[in-house]
């Protein structure tokens, strides 16, 4: 609905950015990937963290969603 979409400006700063495709629903595995990678990398996430919906789920079929995740970090 459209009452639950906002609009925001994303703090300047450092993010490890990533770019997932496919239903949203079958996420969750892409999430634990990015943070396994943060980890890996020893960078310290600041728990702060964006989503940009590059296309719509009525007009995209699931497996073609485009979805990045943008989780800043200490500089």
């Amino acid at each position: 609905a459209n009452g639950d979409i906002k609009s925001s400006t994303i703090p300047a700063g450092k993010y490890v950015k990533a770019m997932y495709m496919g239903p949203y629903e079958e996420i969750e595995p892409f999430y634990h990937e990015v943070f396994g990678w943060i980890a890996d990398k020893q960078l310290m996430p600041l728990g702060t963290m964006h989503e940009l919906y590059y296309n719509s789920p009525d007009t995209t079929a699931r497996e073609h969603l485009l979805t990045e995740m943008m989780v800043a970090i200490k500089n």
